[in-house]
């Protein structure tokens, strides 16, 4: 809208974000990276909780300017009757509205569906919860960590007899914004390419995103009475015939190694003890699922004789897949990732010059951006209030005073 200039495969799209933490706000910044307009509603005084969650730097939440780039933050009490009339009168304005509060709060705002439908019949909802916003569940709190150990992700991730574990970041609110992006496009896409004309709701529930990417355990229990289990890094069901581990190298460090098909096996068989290996019966198709223990073990032997690059450079030659597990600062180094540029470096007014992940997906004939971090709450109040609802400056400051922005 003030934007004058081409921001991208999503210019002309107006979104408004009522999402909090991580899930919503994520789908809201993917979109903002191809030039989306992102107007990004925070309670007056408190704003979302990403501004204060994790490390900060002078007193300034760094993920807060991850999660809030590109976005134009204003503040906005919805609790009270004013406060949601303006945000009706922002909906107006927008393609759709993205929020992730429990089911039924909106509606007791009345900032429901159809109250938001009354405004902006052409209007898409997308609402991201815990559990969605039907069935039994519906009512309860619910964050990423719960739909991880709902979906059944977590019940397969770890090693035979200990505890389940989640990975170190937020799993299921991750994914779940993801697929908010994807159910959005596609919503724009029924609404705007086949003329549709008429907006609709999406309604995504966190355990469900994650349970739709373990496609394979509903049709082995239900087919063959298979209940998955905990097996470290490799598959969760019996008689698979990939070699799937981490393993340590003679440099202390870690590699990933997947051969996932028989062609890529036959290739580490070969890397690891040559022709005899690769003829001996034990790994051949038939037997290689009973004898995967004593692979696993012939090739951790291997690659704990090796550097971990020297273990890279090889499988590579070979043919076969093999990673090294990094950590941030090995990303920091690698030249892959410097690339594709998925480090980038932007100017913040508070902060100088901050390194954060770059755009991705890469589009090269239209590629994203990153216009700027995360702004303090409130930055873009005067822009969205007054340059496009049309409010005064004694309005916007008498709505200040209310405590409504």
């Amino acid at each position: 809208m003030s934007e004058k200039e081409s921001q991208g495969l999503l210019e002309g799209v107006c979104i408004l974000e009522l999402a909090n933490v991580v899930a919503g706000p994520l789908t809201g910044s993917l979109l903002a990276d191809f030039g989306a307009e992102v107007i990004k509603v925070e309670l007056p005084g408190q704003g979302d909780t990403m501004r204060y969650a994790g490390p900060k730097k002078n007193g300034l939440g760094l993920w807060w300017k991850v999660s809030g780039r590109n976005k134009k933050n204003i503040t906005l009490d919805l609790r009270v009757p004013k406060g949601q009339e303006i945000c009706k009168k922002l909906a107006t304005k927008c393609d759709a509205l993205i929020e992730s509060f429990r089911p039924g709060t909106l509606e007791n705002w009345n900032l429901g569906w159809e109250d938001l439908r009354k405004v902006n019949r052409a209007l898409i909802m997308l609402r991201i919860s815990g559990y969605g916003q039907t069935g039994p569940y519906s009512p309860r709190p619910g964050f990423g960590r719960a739909a991880e150990a709902m979906s059944g992700e977590m019940q397969i991730t770890g090693y035979p007899g200990e505890k389940p574990i989640s990975p170190g970041f937020s799993l299921g609110d991750t994914v779940s914004g993801l697929t908010g992006a994807f159910a959005l496009m596609m919503a724009l896409y029924h609404r705007d390419c086949l003329k549709r004309n008429a907006g609709q709701v999406i309604d995504i529930a966190l355990f469900e995103s994650l349970y739709r990417l373990i496609e394979w355990q509903t049709i082995l229990f239900d087919q063959l009475g298979i209940v998955p289990e905990r097996n470290g890094v490799r598959m969760g069901f019996p008689g698979s015939t990939s070699l799937i581990n981490n393993y340590p190298t003679k440099d202390h460090k870690w590699v990933a190694i997947s051969a996932a098909n028989r062609a890529v096996l036959e290739r580490v068989l070969k890397l690891i003890g040559g022709d005899d290996l690769l003829r001996d019966e034990r790994f051949g198709p038939a037997g290689v699922s009973e004898h995967m223990e004593e692979l696993d073990q012939l090739t951790r032997e291997w690659i704990k004789e090796h550097d971990r690059k020297e273990v890279i450079d090889l499988f590579a030659e070979a043919g076969a897949v093999a990673a090294p597990v990094y950590d941030i600062q090995d990303i920091f180094k690698d030249a892959q990732y410097a690339a594709r540029e998925d480090i980038i470096t932007v100017e913040d007014p508070e902060l100088g010059k901050i390194r954060m992940l770059g755009v991705m997906p890469k589009f090269p004939a239209n590629p994203g951006k990153v216009r700027w971090a995360g702004k303090s709450m409130g930055a873009f109040n005067k822009e969205i209030y007054c340059d496009l609802l049309g409010f005064t400056q004694t309005e916007l400051n008498d709505l200040k005073s209310e405590g409504i922005i």
